[in-house]
């Protein structure tokens, strides 16, 4: 049983890892925004961002619904679950 912060295990391990991420994710869109605005259109790094940027909300599901979704169907059902 994997063992994460001062000893949890089972999902906690999960829980707490999310609200570790969840600020250094809160800052990277922002981050992101600003470095794509000096970026050209036509660079594949931009394009990438900008992917990155359109499809923000399934890029932080995991920390949203508190879950790792491994398969797409997975994450889909999970999410109707909590938002149902």
């Amino acid at each position: 049983m994997p063992t994460g912060d001062k000893g949890t295990a089972g999902r906690g391990w999960q829980a707490a890892r999310a609200e570790r991420s969840r600020p250094l994710v809160d800052d990277l869109a922002p981050w992101l925004h600003h470095k794509r605005a000096g970026l050209s259109g036509r660079s594949d790094t931009a394009k990438a961002m900008d992917c990155l940027l359109k499809r923000w909300p399934a890029f932080t599901i995991r920390l949203r619904i508190g879950a790792i979704v491994k398969r797409r169907r997975a994450g889909k059902a999970a999410y109707a679950k909590r938002k149902g």
